[in-house]
C-alpha cells in the first residue's frame, strides 16, 4: 500500500514538473504541485534551474508527506531536530512552514519557537508541547465522543489514500496498519485497545466501523469481518493530484517499498512506512524508533479545544495601535530586510511600510506581501523574511485586538 501511494504521488508530481516551461522560482510556485511540495522545494532546494533537482525534491517531499500524515509527532521531531538536542528558533520556524495540516501541532511549535528567549529551542521542549496537545485531544475526544470528532481525527489518514481534496465518506476504508501507526504516534493506547485482535495490518477498515468501535457501539465478536485491501482499494476514484487535476488511476498490487539510500533516509525500525522518511541533512539520519504501544495512557492535564484543525490563538500584549511600523524594526533588521525583500533598496521598504499601515487587516496585508515577494523573487524561508512577516503579523494582531 505504501509503495502504491508513494509511486502514484511521485508520478503525478513528475508529470507536473515535465510540463513546466522552465524550472525557475516563479514556475515552481505557480505550478499545479501541491502546496506541501511547493513549500518543501522552496525551503529545501537552493537551485530551481534544474529538472533533476526538482524531481529529487518532489520524491523526498512525497515521502515526508506520507510519514507526516500517519506519524505527525514522530515526523515533526525528527525532521526538525534529527539527532541533535536543539535547533535555532529561526530554523524551526522555517521547517514548520512546509507543513499544511495538523495545525494544532504547527501553531504550538511556532509559539514555542517565537516565544523562546533563547537563540535555540530544545527538542525536549517541543516534544513535551506535542505530548500535551495529544493529551488535550484525547480528553476532548473521549469526554464527549461523536462521529464528527472521530472523522476529524482520521480525515488526513483517509485522504492519504483517496486524495488530498476528497470528501471522506463513511464507506471509505484504510489499512488497519495506518490506524495503528496513527494511534501509536499519539500514544492513544486506550483507543487502540478497543480494536482488539480482530484486524491484521493489511485488513481494510471502513470509517463507519472505526466510529462504531471507538464510540463503544461494537464489542468483541460484534466487530464485522474486515475487508481485504484488494477488495476496497478502488472503492472511490483516487485524486492524488495535488491541487487542481484529479487523477483517476487505480492502484495495483500491494508491495513493500525498497529502502532508500542511507544518505536520504532516517534510520528507524523496519516497518514499511519508515523506509519512506526522508531528511534533508545526512547528519540527521540516526533517529530513535517509534515508541512501542503501551498498555496505559496518561490522564490529561491541560484542556484545549484542539480536536478540529483550528489552532489556539497566541496571546499578545496590548500596545499602542498607532505606532509607526518603521519604528518596530531595528536598523540592522531594516538593512537585512531591505536586502532580502526589496533588492537592497531601503526607500522601497519604507514606502511599503507606509502602504501597509493603511491596510485594514492582516488578510489584506498578506495579499500585498505575496505580490511583493513574487515581484522580487523573495525566498519565503530566509530568516530576515520570516522576521519581517512575524513583526507585521504581530502588529496587526495587536491592532485588531
Amino acid at each position: 500500500m505504501f509503495e502504491k501511494i508513494t509511486e502514484k504521488r511521485i508520478r503525478e508530481a513528475s508529470s507536473v514538473i515535465d510540463k513546466l516551461r522552465d524550472y525557475s522560482y516563479e514556475s515552481v510556485i505557480n505550478s499545479d504541485l501541491s502546496e506541501f511540495l511547493i513549500n518543501f522545494i522552496i525551503s529545501e532546494s537552493s537551485n530551481y534551474g534544474s529538472k533533476e533537482s526538482l524531481l529529487k525534491s518532489a520524491d523526498r517531499a512525497v515521502k515526508l508527506f506520507i510519514n507526516y500524515t500517519l506519524r505527525p509527532r514522530w515526523t515533526l521531531l525528527n525532521y526538525i531536530f534529527g539527532n541533535v538536542d536543539a535547533k535555532p528558533s529561526a530554523e524551526i520556524l522555517r521547517k514548520v512552514e512546509i507543513f499544511t495540516f495538523y495545525h494544532y501541532y504547527l501553531e504550538l511549535i511556532r509559539s514555542v519557537a517565537a516565544d523562546s528567549e533563547q537563540i535555540s529551542v530544545k527538542r525536549i521542549t517541543v516534544e513535551s508541547a506535542l505530548e500535551s496537545v495529544n493529551r488535550d485531544i484525547y480528553e476532548k475526544l473521549t469526554t464527549d465522543i461523536s462521529s464528527l470528532k472521530i472523522k476529524n481525527l482520521f480525515v488526513q489518514v483517509f485522504r492519504l489514500k483517496y486524495g488530498d481534496n476528497t470528501e471522506i465518506s463513511l464507506d471509505m476504508s484504510v489499512p488497519f496498519y495506518f490506524i495503528k501507526l496513527f494511534l501509536d504516534d499519539k500514544e492513544y493506547n486506550g483507543l487502540y485497545a478497543k480494536f482488539g485482535k480482530s484486524f491484521s495490518d493489511t485488513d481494510e477498515v471502513e470509517l463507519k466501523t472505526i466510529i462504531k468501535i471507538l464510540s463503544g457501539k461494537y464489542s468483541g465478536s460484534d466487530i464485522p469481518e474486515p475487508l481485504k485491501s484488494d477488495e476496497v482499494f478502488t472503492h472511490k476514484q483516487e485524486t492524488f493530484t495535488e491541487r487542481k487535476k484529479p487523477a483517476a488511476e487505480t492502484a495495483t498490487e500491494e508491495q513493500t517499498p525498497e529502502p532508500l539510500k542511507a544518505e536520504e533516509t532516517i534510520k528507524a525500525d523496519e516497518k514499511p512506512l519508515q523506509h519512506h522518511f526522508v531528511e534533508t541533512h545526512a547528519n540527521e539520519s540516526n533517529l530513535k524508533e517509534t515508541p512501542s504501544i503501551k498498555t496505559e495512557i496518561k490522564e490529561p492535564e491541560i484542556k484545549r479545544e484542539v480536536i478540529e484543525e483550528t489552532p489556539p490563538a497566541v496571546p499578545v500584549q496590548a500596545e499602542d495601535e498607532n505606532v509607526r511600523l518603521k519604528y518596530l524594526f531595528k536598523e540592522e533588521e531594516i538593512k537585512n530586510i531591505s536586502k532580502k525583500v526589496f533588492k537592497g533598496r531601503k526607500h522601497l521598504m519604507m514606502e511599503s511600510l507606509l502602504e501597509i499601515e493603511k491596510l485594514p487587516n492582516w488578510r489584506e496585508t498578506t495579499g500585498y506581501l505575496k505580490k511583493v515577494f513574487l515581484d522580487n523573487r523573495v525566498n519565503y524561508y530566509d530568516k530576515s523574511v520570516i522576521l519581517f512577516v512575524d513583526i507585521l503579523s504581530d502588529y496587526f494582531e495587536k491592532k485588531e485586538n
